[in-house]
């Protein structure tokens, strides 16, 4: 779901995040986006969303791969292959 988010870089990381999460991206991409320090970013996203930067990387791929589940005929190995999520052998780099 889409939420206004008042703070400008946050709203911008947000952003990127959901405009990426099909890809295998991860906070320091994030924070390439931003014009703010680290710890500055980690301070406004735990303020504004009450998850971490990961956690939302993590949420936004999450829900990429329900929906296709519901709306593609693909299976779950072929849909985590597509979204670059390791197999079951291998671990996953958030």
């Amino acid at each position: 779901s889409i939420q206004a988010i008042q703070d400008t870089e946050v709203a911008r990381a947000v952003r990127f995040i959901r405009d990426n999460a099909y890809r295998p991206i991860q906070v320091d991409d994030v924070l390439r986006q931003v014009t703010i320090s680290r710890r500055t970013l980690y301070d406004r996203f735990t303020q504004v969303l009450g998850r971490s930067i990961s956690a939302e990387i993590r949420r936004q791929r999450v829900e990429i791969v329900s929906k296709s589940l519901l709306t593609t005929h693909d299976t779950i190995a072929q849909i985590a292959y597509k979204y670059g999520f390791p197999g079951p052998d291998r671990t996953v780099d958030f």
